[in-house]
């Protein structure tokens, strides 16, 4: 895993984001109501009780798209409620805030908004970027370029022809496919997934998407690290996806991990799960603490 050492420099992060931002109660209880069953933390009560409990300093690492922006067919569209937002900008004045998220920067600031003093790690683990700092954009060689130019012109061939969407980011490209036919979306991902593999990249699936990566990040390993950079004891990490499962694992030997479950993905055998409106109303209730 490599993280941005020595890859940042102080600037304060730009506030200019689009304000429109869906509405909690009406975007989370949608997903809470098509959610499945799992091992339940049933109350936001409960929830807030075990973070509570963490060990201090303690730090709140959390995926985005599915755990705190409900999952919409366009990525590009998603956004994490204006209400849950201003919860983590209160949380991250107070304590150890982290966004450990598959998204790029601009991805990143764009679903989620400004959120001084926390933490951003972005594409699935392989970028930290600390409070206050402005990132550089990855260097990528000519090679890199093309190999990542070379995935793109096939997903675009896919999607001329079958739908979905193409996703670019510095060092990877994704092909969506949410909103498809469940059998077409497999053989598409099948697909996107073989012809990666014949380019060198990294495959990695996740809910309804493949992403072709030039090297392959690990959250849990991630968050290892940011455990140790901001020298907190306890740890807390909710996450929606299989790519979340390391940090998951990582935070329940450390504290509290848990799963964020919905119609498209139950949590694990044995994994902790809540809804995102049970997470949400923890994090304000978090957030509105003396």
């Amino acid at each position: 895993m490599s993280e941005t050492v020595g890859e940042t420099v102080s600037e304060t992060v730009s506030e200019t984001v689009s304000e429109t931002m869906p509405d909690d109660s009406q975007e989370l209880a949608r997903d809470d109501a098509q959610s499945g069953q799992g091992t339940e933390m049933p109350s936001v009560d409960a929830l807030v009780a075990r973070i509570r409990a963490l060990p201090e300093p303690s730090l709140i690492a959390l995926d985005v798209d599915g755990t705190l922006a409900p999952i919409v067919t366009d990525p590009a569209a998603a956004r994490v409620p204006s209400a849950t937002r201003a919860a983590l900008r209160r949380i991250a004045a107070r304590r150890s805030l982290a966004f450990v998220t598959g998204r790029d920067v601009a991805g990143l600031r764009r679903v989620l908004g400004a959120v001084p003093n926390a933490w951003r790690v972005v594409e699935h683990g392989g970028w930290t970027i600390p409070p206050g700092a402005h990132a550089r954009r990855p260097a990528v060689s000519a090679e890199e370029r093309a190999r990542l130019d070379a995935f793109a012109a096939f997903v675009i061939a896919l999607v001329d022809s079958h739908g979905g969407r193409l996703e670019r980011k510095p060092r990877a490209a994704a092909l969506h496919v949410r909103g498809l036919a469940s059998e077409l979306q497999a053989s598409l991902l099948a697909r996107a997934a073989e012809r990666a593999r014949a380019l060198g990249l990294h495959a990695r699936e996740g809910r309804a998407v493949l992403e072709a990566e030039l090297a392959p990040g690990d959250k849990g390993e991630a968050l290892a690290a940011l455990h140790v950079r901001t020298a907190t004891r306890g740890v807390f990490f909710a996450g929606d996806d299989l790519t979340d499962l390391p940090a998951i694992r990582y935070a329940s030997t450390h504290g509290l991990g848990v799963f964020v479950r919905s119609a498209e993905r139950d949590a694990p055998p044995g994994v902790p799960s809540v809804s995102a409106s049970v997470l949400a109303a923890a994090l304000t209730q978090l957030a509105d603490e003396a």
